[in-house]
Formats: structure tokens, C-alpha cells, sequence
């Protein structure tokens, strides 16, 4: 009993498996087909790329929930667009059959305008649905997280670091000016010339004399170049 029971299990599922393989191959011939009417400027390839929204991403979609989606929004992403892929098969099934060239009903007016519609739709609704997916992962969220509290560590430490500077601005201010104040002190006394006096206090025409005439008696005295001697090697 258990051996006949087990072989009509197996028989029953490559019925299952035959006509789930007819009906894809069906549905994907009417996919490609009304597409290949919407675009016929298009590479011949294209329709069959359009599979993946319609046929090919329901059943991805559907792998997705089984056996990759992880956490609550994941498994949602995965079930919904299984669902709306399957809706979006539907419409293409109907639009291929009744704008195909039937001549057994009535086209309605709006299908047509529909089912366009729903290509440029659906393919946008699956890229956001894969953006979606990835961000909702358990790996992003936790990334996500951590850097949140990072970035709430770095602007309560931004707020510390301003508190800090209006508790203390005297006295960083007065360090600050000390130094500025040396400086000063330092260029007002400056005397380049040697002459005793700050430079400061002297014209820009005298600045300097003192130090050139000092020069010159010292070239007279042969302590220096002399005014007319040639330079060596002229």
C-alpha cells in the first residue's frame, strides 16, 4: 500500500510538473507575443526580456518567499509582488487573446490603453520592488541602525564641544590674546637697523641708514669691500 501510495504521489507530481510547464510556456507565448506588438521597433529579444516582469518574475518572486526572504518585510515584498506579477500575467494573457485579431467579441475601448499601461508600470513596480528588498534586509537594517546611533553620538558630542567653548571662551580667549599681545609687543620694538631705535618710530627714508653707513666705514677701514674695488674674477 505505502509503495502504491508513494508512486501515485510521484506520478501525480510530474502531471503537476507537465502541466505547470504547458501553461508557462502559454501564458510566456502571449506575454511575448502582445509585446512584441506593443514594440515592434524593438530587437527581437526584448519581449523575451519582458518576461521577467510578467511570467519569469512572478515565478522568481515566488522562490524569493520560499526559500530567500528573510524578516517580515522581505517575506511581504516577496509575496506582494508575486501577487501583482501574477495580476500583471493575467492582463497581458487578456490583452494578447482579445486585441490579437479576434473578431469573435467586442475589443473594450480602454484595454488596449491598459495594457500598455501596465508594461511600463509593472517593470517599474519590480526595480522598486528589488530596491526595496535589499534595503529591507536584516543585515541593512542592522547596519542602518548602528550608524544611527553613531550619528546621534557625533551631534550630542557637537553640542558637548560648543558648550564647552562658551563655558571656557574667556580663558581660551585671554591665551589667545596673550599671544596676540607678545606679538604686537615684538613688532613694535623691532629695530632691523640697530640704531638704538624702533623702526616703528622711524620715517620709512631713514630706516636702514645707520646700518649702511657702518658698512661703508668698515669697507674704508679694510674691514669690508672697498666702494671702487672690482669684484674678484672682473
Amino acid at each position: 500500500m505505502k509503495k502504491q501510495s508513494g508512486l501515485k504521489r510521484t506520478g501525480s507530481m510530474i502531471v503537476f510538473g507537465l502541466i505547470s510547464v504547458v501553461i508557462f510556456l502559454w501564458t510566456g507565448y502571449l506575454t511575448t507575443s502582445f509585446l512584441s506588438m506593443v514594440l515592434p521597433s524593438s530587437f527581437w529579444v526584448v519581449p523575451y526580456l519582458g518576461l521577467v516582469v510578467f511570467d519569469g518574475g512572478m515565478v522568481g518572486w515566488m522562490f524569493v518567499y520560499l526559500h530567500l526572504a528573510e524578516g517580515s518585510m522581505q517575506r511581504a515584498i516577496a509575496l506582494g509582488l508575486t501577487v501583482f506579477n501574477l495580476i500583471g500575467v493575467g492582463l497581458m494573457t487578456i490583452a494578447e487573446i482579445v486585441l490579437g485579431g479576434q473578431t469573435f467579441a467586442a475589443v473594450p475601448d480602454m484595454l488596449g490603453t491598459v495594457a500598455i499601461w501596465a508594461v511600463g508600470i509593472w517593470t517599474f513596480v519590480n526595480v522598486a520592488g528589488i530596491v526595496a528588498f535589499h534595503l529591507s534586509s536584516p543585515d541593512a537594517r542592522i547596519a542602518a541602525a548602528i550608524q544611527e546611533e553613531k550619528d546621534a553620538i557625533v551631534t550630542e558630542a557637537l553640542t558637548d564641544l560648543s558648550n564647552r567653548r562658551t563655558d571656557n571662551a574667556k580663558l581660551l580667549a585671554a591665551q589667545l590674546g596673550g599671544g596676540m599681545f607678545k606679538t604686537l609687543v615684538n613688532e613694535l620694538g623691532a629695530d632691523m637697523d640697530g640704531d638704538g631705535l624702533p623702526d616703528i618710530a622711524e620715517r620709512p627714508s631713514k630706516r636702514g641708514k645707520v646700518a649702511a653707513v657702518e658698512a661703508l666705514a668698515g669697507g674704508v677701514n679694510g674691514d669690508g669691500p672697498h666702494p671702487t674695488q672690482r669684484p674678484a674674477g672682473r
